[in-house]
């Protein structure tokens, strides 16, 4: 029920393992990426085949007042990981790249990039129980600011603030 979308891109993703490196524990290095090349989407036209909005390449760009839309170029995620017996703590930062945020008639925005982390520990208990613990967001990042009903990008950025679970 919309114009075509035409989209390319290229994703990564590596680790590297050393066991029992530290305090008798193994140690997993890793991370995946994501690189958006294009994401054109056709004019959008009526049945009648009038233009109602011209082509774009919405790669690397927002527009959340209107159109409804986020797409950063880059995202990326770099972890490390303990694990030793019954214990497994993993270290792991998200990166977002700040897209540029496009309003008919307001000049570009450029949205900072986002960069958060956080720390989740899950534990084996008796009776075939496990223990999560984790802290997402752990410096309490606030999102970046962007031009939206919300003044952050509410389709990607995390918003909720340092928050804590226990599973």
């Amino acid at each position: 029920n919309g114009p075509a979308v035409d989209t390319s891109g290229i994703d990564a993703q590596a680790s590297y393992f050393w066991p029992e490196v530290l305090f008798g524990g193994d140690l997993t290095l890793g991370g995946d990426a994501t690189y958006t090349i294009e994401y054109k989407r056709d004019a959008l036209k009526t049945i009648d085949g009038f233009t109602i909005a011209a082509p774009i390449d919405r790669a690397g760009k927002s527009e959340l007042l209107a159109a409804f839309y986020s797409y950063p170029k880059w995202r990326a995620n770099l972890y490390l990981n303990w694990a030793q017996g019954p214990h497994n703590l993993r270290w792991t930062v998200h990166y977002k790249d700040g897209p540029t945020n496009i309003i008919a008639g307001q000049p570009d925005l450029k949205q900072d990039d986002e960069i958060t982390h956080d720390l989740v520990y899950v534990g084996q208990l008796p009776w075939e129980t496990q223990l999560t613990v984790a802290i997402a967001n752990i410096t309490d990042e606030d999102p970046p600011f962007t031009r939206s009903q919300y003044n952050y990008d509410y389709t990607n950025a995390v918003f909720l603030g340092r928050t804590f679970q226990i599973g």
